[in-house]
């Protein structure tokens, strides 16, 4: 594998071959989310608190252990090099750098050696910065974004990136840095002066590797961004619209059709996405849709794949790099849904409440732990097949 850098616009590696991304995000891995894991969409830290006050049956730290030994192994590296896709986005919670035993480095450790030999780049996702850098529960925020209001979370994060960079910085398998995800502030003069720390530390340092650098309000506005330098800097949004059918948040939409009182079809994606190219070319920058997916509604259902057929159309008349949100999911009725999905209803995803999914887990007998990490391997969960082909089709 040979190192990307940005030229005229285009990446590439360094012969010069031009490099496109095509790829998927392993969400809820390293930064776990309810929805994936098939429960309410509560802070990763109130799982925790939860699990450990409950439970005398499995520690915190045995669960995570075992959980992420399970949820993504070398094998799943095979299958989404198998998938046709070139490249994958590891979204990870910054206390995974931060813990000081390193148990959690060595999960990326391995996870990047698996992508080398595999010929699979890596984008390392800062899925959950000091302090959180939105308000939601995919920051693991209690409701604020302390990463804007303290300047000391910001450094921390800094500092972070150089810990990483050091490590992997030789590591062909590493195309770049998502430096934080879907920040969220009325401060963008925060989030330019958090980028150019970043990249002037990064630089000054000798790591020349891509950075990918995300609008504000949940990656959407990339107006006001100005990177101390534009050397291979990425652009990157992410793109979910209209939530209410992505999502499935308003029940029996349909695309092409009336949405949310507006009038949804290509013509309508293109218009919402024309701003990007603006700046993309004002800029000379590449854009990467770092996010996008949608709820399959049922594993037989097809109808839905309409839009995500226009929306890849779309990135590609533009020439712009991707990863799908995300690789796997326990199978719900709301939210983006992975192109692996479990579809079965043991005791611990218990779809008819009032507890189900990642909440249950504290109750599992010990008896019954060893099915509950072993539900958790791709060998249980089935492939969306029309997914998979359209994302196949597009590379």
């Amino acid at each position: 594998m040979k190192s990307l850098a940005v030229s005229n616009g285009i990446i590439c590696d360094m012969s010069g071959r031009s490099v496109f991304l095509r790829g998927v995000n392993l969400g809820g891995w390293l930064m776990l989310e309810g929805y994936i894991l098939g429960g309410r969409n509560i802070p990763e830290h109130q799982f925790k608190k939860t699990l450990q006050a409950r439970s005398s049956r499995i520690s915190v730290q045995s669960f995570y252990r075992r959980f992420r030994k399970s949820f993504i192994t070398g094998n799943d590296f095979a299958r989404i090099k198998q998938l046709g896709l070139t490249c994958v986005r590891i979204p990870f919670h910054y206390r995974l750098i931060h813990d000081r035993t390193h148990a959690g480095i060595h999960l990326l450790d391995t996870a990047i050696a698996y992508c080398n030999r595999l010929g699979l780049y890596v984008i390392l996702d800062m899925h959950a910065a000091p302090g959180s850098q939105n308000a939601d529960w995919h920051s693991d925020s209690s409701g604020r974004a302390q990463f804007w209001e303290h300047a000391a979370h910001r450094q921390h994060a800094v500092r972070l990136w150089r810990f990483l960079s050091r490590r992997y910085r030789k590591t062909p398998a590493i195309a770049g840095y998502d430096l934080i995800n879907e920040p969220v502030t009325r401060k963008t003069a925060h989030i330019n002066r958090f980028y150019n720390d970043t990249i002037r530390m990064l630089r000054q340092d000798g790591d020349n590797r891509l950075i990918f650098l995300e609008g504000n309000r949940w990656a959407q506005d990339i107006d006001f961004i100005k990177p101390w330098s534009t050397d291979n800097i990425v652009l990157s949004i992410h793109y979910y619209l209209p939530l209410e059918y992505t999502f499935n948040l308003e029940m029996g939409s349909a695309y092409p059709g009336v949405i949310n009182r507006q009038e949804w079809n290509k013509k309508r994606l293109i218009k919402t996405l024309a701003g990007y190219v603006t700046i993309q070319q004002r800029l000379k920058l590449p854009v990467y849709v770092g996010e996008f997916g949608i709820n399959t509604r049922c594993y037989a259902c097809a109808h839905e794949l309409k839009i995500l057929d226009d929306m890849l159309a779309v990135f590609k008349h533009y020439g712009w790099h991707w990863t799908y949100w995300t690789y796997k999911t326990i199978a719900l009725g709301i939210f983006p849904n992975g192109i692996l999905q479990y579809l079965k209803n043991p005791e611990w995803v218990n779809r008819q409440g009032p507890e189900c999914g990642w909440e249950t887990y504290s109750r599992i007998p010990q008896t019954k732990q060893k099915a509950l990490f072993d539900g958790f391997t791709t060998r249980h969960f089935v492939k969306h097949a029309g997914v998979a082909r359209l994302l196949r089709t597009y590379q």
